[in-house]
């Protein structure tokens, strides 16, 4: 089944339109109410999607305004078709076109000159038609007709792209390189310069300058790009096509929180970038274990080049003595706490929650990323036997039976380590297995009397007995708003 709510977000940034959704509502008795939920693009609203709940009503209305989309190109083309012209889009999923708005504004970036948009209406046969002319420097645009303000734009940018590069048929044959019928594949062949060359297109190095590698793991890789038009710098991951991949990108399409790594957008394509700076590609590194014919560009928030496993041992190197690491630790707990409390109201369970997975944003807010692993709350199936991280996981999580109180087991370790200082890998392991059987270190119970009652009872091997992430996040709150005082030094 297509997750529409993917497909219209990738189209979307991919032609630089606005996308929103509207809560319209609910009707009905508490037992059984049916949500509203509309898509908006560029001011334009689709028909709601109707759901039992909120987010199976988005994921309607995102399929409703999807074949809405599709049906306006096939009804543009057919009668472009009747009027005895070649139809200016391709009859194939609108996502492969040409984006002239973007091609104009980069276009006008690149070469220093002033791009304006300007709007009008005239008569028409059924009324007042909406048109739209672009002025790029001096020189004026004719008008374009439309159905809708963004037809209308999309079209005056064409113009001018046929204006200023002179080959109307050229960019026809360009923008259908991979055209439906026989006769227009030939074209392709004749006028595509990718062909010509042998060389494959790449959206990446189309709209993106590599600015550096990142990192690299199992997984893939992680480059940092700056977007061509935008001129926002973004994180890239580059991955071989699987379907934990897949999984990952399908859940953050759908979350959007100040604690969880923000996603844009996605695409495929036959090979991994080149990175100069490594000087070998993707493909080739991940030759060995290469059973993926093609590989998964994920457009991400750019976090900074740390996660928490290293904030912890920048802290445990320091001097007790002089550190405000009790203070930090709680915020950045409480942190973590909110975008766990969102991540289980949205339906869904980590399930692999540990320092690695977790970032700082480049304005210092914790980041929950990686979810490669995680299922729903409400999954019909039996759960995946013994997935996660060993060290982090809840006991219950080796079995098919849990549900999402796992993630507060994990989250309870993840605040142990972060308020008491530890020197060495071996002396965690040790920590771990004793907490994980309600035994604390005795001075970490003199000194963080508080902390250890809460996790305590966060590690408790009965699921039922945990706490909810909401009533975790509520302690937190009320132990910081106590800890404004004088404190005990932490360690």
């Amino acid at each position: 089944m297509e997750n529409y709510l993917i497909i219209l977000n990738e189209h979307t940034q991919k032609m630089r339109w606005k996308l929103q959704f509207e809560d319209v509502g609910c009707d009905g008795p508490d037992h059984n109410k049916v949500f509203r939920v509309r898509a908006v693009i560029d001011d334009q609203a689709y028909p709601e999607g109707l759901g039992k709940n909120k987010k199976e009503a988005k994921k309607k209305a995102a399929e409703i305004a999807w074949r809405a989309l599709m049906q306006e190109h096939r009804d543009s083309e057919t009668q472009t078709e009747n009027a005895g012209q070649r139809p200016s889009t391709p009859s194939q999923a609108p996502i492969t076109r040409t984006n002239y708005v973007a091609w104009l504004n980069e276009y006008g970036q690149k070469n220093r000159v002033s791009v304006k948009l300007v709007e009008s209406t005239r008569p028409g046969l059924r009324g007042a038609e909406l048109c739209c002319r672009f002025v790029v420097g001096d020189q004026e645009s004719p008008d374009a007709v439309g159905k809708t303000k963004r037809e209308a734009k999309e079209e005056a940018a064409r113009l001018v792209y046929n204006e200023i590069c002179g080959a109307e048929e050229t960019s026809w044959t360009q923008e259908t390189s991979s055209g439906v019928d026989s006769e227009t594949s030939a074209s392709n062949q004749d006028a595509d310069p990718d062909r010509d060359t042998g060389t494959r297109y790449s959206r990446f190095t189309e709209e993106f300058e590599d600015m550096g590698f990142l990192g690299r793991g199992g997984f893939g890789k992680v480059v940092k790009a700056r977007d061509k038009v935008l001129q926002k710098v973004y994180a890239v991951k580059i991955v071989q096509r699987r379907r934990k991949c897949l999984r990952e990108v399908e859940v953050l399409a759908e979350l959007l929180h100040p604690n969880i790594i923000r996603y844009y957008s996605c695409w495929e394509e036959e090979t991994g970038f080149e990175n100069s700076s490594t000087g070998s590609s993707l493909s080739s590194s991940l030759s060995a274990e290469s059973s993926a014919s093609c590989y998964l560009y994920i457009q991400m928030e750019l976090c900074a080049n740390k996660t928490l496993t290293k904030w912890i041992c920048d802290k445990n190197s320091k001097s007790p003595k002089s550190s405000t690491r009790r203070q930090e630790s709680a915020e950045i707990a409480l942190q973590i706490t909110r975008g766990l409390v969102y991540i289980h109201s949205m339906g869904f369970i980590h399930r692999d929650l540990k320092p690695d997975n977790i970032l700082f944003g480049l304005d210092g807010q914790v980041k929950i990323g990686d979810f490669g692993l995680v299922t729903t709350e409400n999954a019909d199936d039996n759960r995946t036997v013994d997935v996660g991280t060993r060290s982090y996981m809840a006991p219950e999580q080796k079995m098919d039976d849990y549900d999402r109180k796992v993630d507060i087991f994990s989250l309870g370790l993840i605040f142990l380590e972060l308020w008491w200082r530890v020197s060495t890998g071996i002396e965690r392991a040790k920590l771990f297995e004793e907490a994980k059987s309600q035994r604390f270190p005795k001075e970490f119970q003199q000194r963080f009397f508080e902390e250890m009652r809460l996790i305590r009872i966060m590690l408790c091997k009965t699921p039922a007995l945990r706490p909810e992430a909401a009533q975790v996040k509520d302690r937190l709150t009320d132990m910081i708003r106590g800890q404004q005082g004088p404190q005990t030094h932490s360690v």
